[in-house]
């Protein structure tokens, strides 16, 4: 262990990214460091609608959320009550960081990114080129001294109550997740996503059940009636991660783009297929063997990374037709023997 690698606390405080799906594949990185130290208590932060997601999870002792309109020192007043000595910047953001100095933490680990160096006490090499999102996490566990760990280890996530929304006894569930916090550059057109659902519903059997936040509301209602009946949707009253969380893990398959509901399905073992344009398929590749990926290869502008299309016609989305859509989800079936036993 080197001078400046904290020994093994008895809490460690990890602030997790805010977007879910980063938030989720994170979990590996978890699981390594309770397993190296098991009587180290960790300390989550986070966002707030994340908490049943992660408490529960082996090691986890507590969970803190810090919601969007925070100001950096109401973070800091929240970290300083932890009374942790350690804490793992996961985040890449100036905020965090300041936030944990001005909580007074001696050990601030972090990547050294937007010129905020001079607040982390031990600062990890800037990622240069695209990654898996889970092994890029799996960098802190070297800062603490800990032997690296499997890169293939899928994600975690608690153990979920049932689910409330009524789901047909033995239904073939197709877990659909059509939004993304991330932008509309996510998003496939409503009609060519009803389509796709009305056709795996009435030619094999798929009951849709439909999956999102209550922002997303709206898209989740016009789908809802494009589709038609049987349909399933969730009360705006359960259009919380909770729930999404139950029904997913009573899902025979999921169908989305690369957001947060796609990593909370593979934590749930749930094979998937997903959807790709604008975001590199690097960030996410994990649980690859349980998924299928939809995309337009050869266009120039696939891995853009913006939120908002810049093109009227947004090629990457509007070209992905309900049939490649259809098959891809009739080959993940095979792979999940209890879709077969339905079907």
């Amino acid at each position: 262990m080197s001078p400046s690698t904290p020994p093994a606390p008895d809490r460690l405080l990890i602030r997790l990214p805010n977007p879910l799906g980063d938030a989720l594949m994170a979990t590996p990185l978890l699981r390594a460091i309770h397993r190296a130290w098991p009587n180290t208590k960790l300390l989550l932060v986070g966002r707030p609608a994340h908490h049943e997601l992660f408490v529960g999870l082996p090691g986890v002792n507590g969970y803190r959320g810090v919601p969007s309109a925070f100001a950096v020192s109401e973070e800091a007043r929240l970290l300083r009550k932890s009374g942790a000595s350690t804490i793992l910047l996961l985040p890449n953001s100036m905020s965090s960081a300041l936030a944990a100095k001005l909580a007074r933490i001696p050990h601030r680990i972090g990547r050294k990114r937007h010129g905020r160096g001079l607040l982390l006490s031990r600062r990890l090499p800037r990622q240069k080129k695209p990654m898996a999102m889970t092994t890029f996490y799996l960098d802190w566990l070297k800062a603490l001294g800990i032997e690296s760990a499997d890169h293939s280890e899928n994600l975690a996530v608690a153990k979920p109550s049932s689910p409330s929304t009524p789901i047909p006894q033995g239904a073939k569930l197709l877990a659909v997740a059509p939004g993304a916090a991330y932008g509309p550059s996510k998003l496939l057109p409503i009609g060519t996503l009803a389509a796709t659902l009305r056709e795996l519903r009435d030619q094999h059997d798929f009951v849709p059940i439909l999956l999102g936040s209550p922002h997303e509301s709206e898209l989740l209602e016009s789908l809802a009636k494009q589709v038609g009946t049987p349909c399933l949707l969730p009360p705006p009253s359960l259009r919380q991660l909770g729930e999404s969380s139950a029904i997913l893990a009573r899902s025979t398959l999921f169908l989305g783009s690369d957001a947060g509901a796609r990593h909370l399905a593979s934590a749930h073992g749930v094979p998937q297929v997903v959807w790709y344009g604008p975001t590199d398929l690097t960030w996410s590749a994990h649980d690859l063997e349980r998924m299928e990926i939809v995309r337009q290869d050869g266009l120039d502008c696939l891995g853009c990374q913006r939120a908002i299309c810049p093109y009227v016609d947004h090629p990457c989305m509007s070209q992905i037709e309900a049939k490649q859509l259809v098959e891809a989800v009739l080959r993940a079936a095979k792979k999940n023997p209890k879709a077969n036993a339905l079907g």
